[in-house]
């Protein structure tokens, strides 16, 4: 009787491991093919264009992205956490922050020192999300990351 529930676990076993291969090669393809799709759309987003370099003049909108790779120290340095890291808007003007890190940011006005200053927030933006403020006084606004506070930028209105 041993020798008959030995032999039926033993099929069963088997049963399974053959049962289990294709799920399992299907379930790498599903996969893979869901890398290749991430991996387009990846490149899709790098080939986007890119933002308008400062020009030194007030524009009636602005984009800064939130840099890629950004959420890692080292940035900061050459001011390169926002991309422009000054956005010179026209009084009445749009200031639309972009994030094309794979990480959540905010744009959040003040400074780490004495804190946010209630001016503006942004509120967590996700990876490939936006957000847009519109700028109706005249002034010099700094902002920076809460999450990651070495990334800092300004806002100029004028």
């Amino acid at each position: 009787m041993n020798k008959t529930i030995l032999a039926g676990v033993a099929i069963f076993a088997l049963l399974g491991a053959v049962l289990a291969v294709p799920m399992m090669q299907h379930a790498d393809a599903a996969e893979s093919k869901e890398k290749k799709t991430v991996k387009k759309e990846t490149k899709k987003k790098e080939t986007t264009k890119k933002p308008t370099k400062s020009t030194g003049k007030a524009s009636s909108t602005v984009t800064v992205e939130m840099v890629k790779g950004s959420a890692n120290e080292g940035c900061q340095k050459g001011n390169k956490c926002y991309s422009p890291f000054e956005a010179k808007v026209a009084k009445g003007g749009t200031v639309t922050w972009k994030n094309v890190d794979s990480a959540a940011h905010t744009a959040t006005s003040g400074n780490l020192k004495t804190g946010p200053d209630g001016k503006f927030d942004t509120g967590l933006v996700a990876a490939g999300g936006t957000f847009s403020q519109k700028f109706d006084k005249a002034g010099k606004y700094d902002y920076f990351c809460i999450v990651h506070p070495w990334m800092t930028g300004k806002v100029t209105v004028s």
